[in-house]
């Protein structure tokens, strides 16, 4: 009984912790954007748009193969 609530809490976590991370990055993709609207030349801003667009790419890959897995 222990291990399955102690399971329970760190799975909980993990999810919390994995949605504030998808929010962060799509705040900071956001903000990315926006820079590049009004300085379309900020290279550094199209570099970290790039990053932060391939790590949101693989939370949304993660989240597609859990969704496979409880499908079947």
């Amino acid at each position: 009984m222990q291990i399955s609530g102690f399971t329970v809490k760190y799975a909980k976590t993990k999810a919390k912790r994995r949605k504030n991370e998808e929010l962060t990055l799509q705040n900071k993709t956001n903000e990315f954007q926006l820079s590049l609207e009004r300085n379309p030349n900020n290279n550094h801003a199209q570099n970290k748009l790039l990053a932060a667009k391939l790590c949101l790419q693989t939370i949304m890959h993660f989240k597609t193969k859990g969704v496979i897995l409880r499908s079947k």
